[in-house]
């Protein structure tokens, strides 16, 4: 079996190029965090409602009783992994920033956002899965199937 020859070293990119893939790349990143909070809650406000109606048929057949246990769950499953993927958005985001500040040539740049700004966007990132993953187990905790396997209640 004939071995392909090793490709030749890419070039370093120049500072110029860096910052722009810096810049791009944490826009996107940003972007992805906007889309998973927006199917988020869309998903969630569709869930709620599916509840909310399931919940007024007041569990006429084995079918929607079923799906009144498994709402909930499959919202609390949403929100979790929601919340995963912001949490990956900031890390890759993270890594950007910091592998930036260690190359002393791209000192003249400007910095891409401070540590206070990053910091101050993240409670909306992660606030709203971990609201509604709160929400999800409360409504989990006080259903009737569930108080009925607690030894305490």
């Amino acid at each position: 079996m004939a071995s392909s020859p090793p490709s030749p070293p890419q070039p370093e990119p120049s500072p110029d190029e860096f910052y722009k893939y810096t810049l791009q790349n944490i826009e996107r990143e940003e972007g992805l965090i906007d889309h998973r909070i927006s199917w988020m809650l869309t998903s969630q406000g569709f869930l709620f409602t599916a509840l909310a109606l399931l919940v007024k048929t007041n569990g006429i057949s084995p079918t929607i009783a079923a799906l009144e246990i498994m709402t909930p769950f499959v919202g609390l499953m949403v929100a979790i992994l929601s919340f995963l993927g912001i949490h990956a958005a900031y890390l890759s985001i993270r890594n950007l920033l910091t592998f930036q500040k260690r190359r002393d040539r791209w000192a003249s740049y400007p910095e891409v956002t401070t540590r206070f700004a990053s910091r101050l966007g993240r409670p909306c990132g992660y606030g709203l899965p971990l609201l509604f993953i709160i929400i999800w187990l409360i409504l989990i905790s006080q259903s009737p199937w569930v108080q009925s396997l607690w030894p305490f209640g």
